[in-house]
């Protein structure tokens, strides 16, 4: 019998998920509580203690990523994916996915050079060719952008801030680029996470062991009384999805 990579992976997705059900609540969904206040992604961002926003660059990447999604789904909690403009041409129906899906859709350039090493004319095309790829497949996609391996300098902020695009760091890094099993990236997400205690968490979905980590991570998480905070696009979208200051409950 031949049992393909896509069944070995759902199995393993869904025997992660039995092995957690001591913590689920009567709805199939965590127990404890981890979605958190809704921020406006287009204002300053601040940070309560126990606070971090899931992020997730480089993709999308197929299986990957929608496991990412599911495990996002499971969880009841929302990121932000920043995404290649030649991924997106590969996979055009996955940020429209990860968009409907509630969570929020920036650019990474198209191809992910480092924009320092590239003339200030090169690096421009790289921000607008990267949003213009997502935008044809998410029309309303905002200027949301992160720097390939976040190496910038004053003129290169200089220039996203002109084109009117707003610039995300982090404050967690896993290095799960540098790990190969789900356990050790998530060691080091949590080792990252005790430095700081809040903050943007970066991850990657285009490793198959940062997305067998997230449902680990997460959970230690909740055990821990963190809360993953929902990033939303405009003021009015933070009122709808939760008065500021506040925590929803999880759908049941």
């Amino acid at each position: 019998m031949i049992i393909s990579f896509k069944k070995i992976s759902d199995v393993s997705w869904m025997l992660r998920n039995t092995l957690a059900a001591k913590r689920r609540g009567a709805g199939g969904r965590p127990a404890m509580r981890l979605r958190g206040r809704a921020i406006d992604v287009t204002q300053p961002l601040v940070f309560g203690p126990r606070e971090v926003m899931l992020t997730f660059d480089d993709g999308p990447r197929g299986a990957v990523t929608r496991s990412v999604l599911r495990t996002l789904d499971f969880f009841d909690v929302s990121a932000m994916f920043f995404l290649l403009g030649d991924r997106v041409d590969v996979e055009p129906d996955l940020p429209p996915e990860i968009s409907a899906r509630g969570h929020v859709v920036g650019s990474h350039t198209r191809s992910h050079p480092s924009m320092r090493s590239l003339s200030l004319y090169n690096a421009r095309a790289q921000l607008l060719e990267g949003h213009a790829a997502l935008t044809t497949v998410v029309p309303d996609a905002p200027r949301l952008f992160r720097f390939p391996y976040l190496e910038t300098n004053d003129v290169l902020d200089a220039m996203v801030e002109a084109e009117g695009f707003r610039a995300f760091g982090c404050d967690v890094i896993a290095y799960d680029w540098e790990c190969k099993r789900a356990k050790e990236t998530l060691a080091r997400a949590l080792a990252a996470l005790e430095e700081t205690s809040s903050g943007i968490v970066l991850l990657h979905d285009i490793h198959r062991h940062t997305a067998d980590a997230l449902p680990m991570f997460l959970t230690a998480l909740a055990e821990r009384g963190y809360s993953v905070v929902t990033p939303v696009v405009g003021p009015r979208a933070v009122g709808a999805e939760t008065a500021p200051g506040l925590a929803s409950e999880p759908a049941g």
